[in-house]
């Protein structure tokens, strides 16, 4: 049968080492193994390792716990029943002494495995012994009826491995043919052991070169048809065995040839999960200074930006575009692992867009003003016409010149002294140079 069963601890609790248990039922038996709790929805991680005993289950956590949020997960592991059961629930015992009731697959009692009506042999991986696999062979009395001897011949050999019988085995005896007798042998009046001195008797020889067991039964007066006549068989490899391994065995009883099959089977998985605690970051807006002219420059420079460090944000570099006069600085920011920005509280200057946590600062760029110089206009002076008592006015040639607007020459006329003034004037954006 499978158990399953839900594995959590408190929130930030976990360590490396912490253990959790569950006492198996009396009546059930775990599969010796173990299992790893392994990440789900591709989580790589594996949180722990589990131990399974007839007993008990106990999983070990490892470092993969420490510091997170809603650890845990799933599990199952195999059992199996061995014993009869008539109540509506199972009591599985938890950590520091706690139990807890579990209702038993519907109220349903637990009878006896029916037996077997024919010669038969069987077997199954053990945990009895480390890498172990047990064989039974047994012979109903009613196929011996008439005879007074019989032997049974198992042959245990299986390429590339080495078994060896296990100290105590082979043994016979006798069972009863009873459904009770047959799932609990060892209940009062079951089971006979036989040797050599018993009635019937038995001899027996192992060939540990051929890896072949064979025991004789003698039966002076007879088998009695309400017996079985079984031998079971322990044996030990020297490779582990692992999930999944097959084991193939033979063997000749009551003129029969008998095969059987033995599989290790898995005792239990799980699962694991886990998360960082997620802590909330704060943007902080950037500094932005405006860009400044330099000498002679016909427009400012890039405003500067200064970004600061934030605990669990990530920055962009800052995005400035012109336009014009206008200026547009953006910068984006990143939530770091174990860390999310709250968007529905953001600071002055934040927003999101298209998803994203977007700084914006919008400015004007000062417009620069160019140093200029004036350049000195050309003066020819006049000239006396013909018949004339006075010169005429000098020629005045003004220069254009960057940045400047120059005014119309005025010229003024004192005896033999002209005087010529132009006045110059900056024009927008620009500074004479005094």
């Amino acid at each position: 049968m499978k158990i399953e069963a839900k594995w959590a601890i408190p929130d930030g609790s976990g360590k490396a080492g912490d253990q959790f248990k569950l006492g198996l039922p009396k009546v059930l038996a775990g599969f010796d193994g173990s299992f790893s709790l392994e990440g789900q929805d591709g989580d790589g991680l594996s949180y722990g390792t589990c131990e399974v005993t007839a007993d008990e289950l106990v999983c070990t956590l490892n470092e993969n716990v420490v510091g997170k949020n809603d650890v845990g997960g799933d599990l199952w592991l195999a059992a199996q029943v061995v014993d009869t059961f008539d109540e509506n629930e199972v009591t599985f015992g938890l950590a520091n002494g706690v139990t807890i009731d579990v209702p038993w697959l519907n109220g349903q009692d637990v009878g006896y495995r029916p037996a077997p009506g024919d010669t038969l042999k069987e077997g199954w991986v053990t945990d009895a012994v480390e890498n172990g696999v047990f064989w039974r062979v047994a012979v109903r009395g009613s196929d011996l009826v008439g005879a007074t001897s019989t032997t049974i011949t198992d042959t245990f050999a299986m390429p590339g491995l080495t078994f060896q019988v296990n100290d105590g085995y082979p043994q016979f005896y006798t069972l009863k043919t009873t459904d009770e007798c047959w799932s609990l042998q060892w209940n009062d009046g079951c089971r006979e052991d036989l040797d050599g001195s018993t009635t019937p008797s038995v001899t027996w020889n192992v060939d540990e070169d051929k890896d072949v067991v064979s025991g004789t039964l003698n039966a002076p007066n007879g088998f009695d048809p309400n017996l079985w006549y079984a031998m079971d068989l322990l044996v030990q490899s020297d490779t582990p065995i692992k999930v999944g391994d097959t084991f193939n065995n033979k063997a000749v009883a009551a003129g029969k040839d008998l095969v059987a099959t033995a599989e290790k089977a898995e005792a239990g998985a799980g699962t694991g999960h886990g998360n960082i605690p997620v802590v909330v970051a704060v943007p902080v807006a950037p500094t932005v200074t405006p860009g400044v002219c330099a000498p002679g420059a016909d427009v400012p420079s890039d405003p500067t930006v200064t970004i600061p460090e934030t605990e669990g944000i990530e920055y962009s570099e800052a995005e400035i575009k012109t336009e014009g006069q206008k200026v547009t600085v953006v910068v984006k920011a990143v939530a770091k692992p174990g860390y999310r920005i709250d968007e529905n509280n953001l600071p002055a200057g934040w927003s999101v867009v298209n998803g994203e946590v977007v700084f914006t600062w919008v400015g004007e760029a000062a417009p620069c003003t160019k140093t200029v110089v004036p350049v000195a206009p050309t003066v020819t002076p006049g000239v006396c016409a013909p018949g004339a008592d006075v010169p005429s006015d000098p020629t005045v040639t003004v220069p254009e010149t960057e940045g400047i607007e120059y005014g119309q020459p005025v010229i003024k006329t004192e005896g033999q002294t002209v005087t010529v003034v132009v006045k110059a004037t900056a024009k927008p954006g620009y500074k004479i140079d005094e």
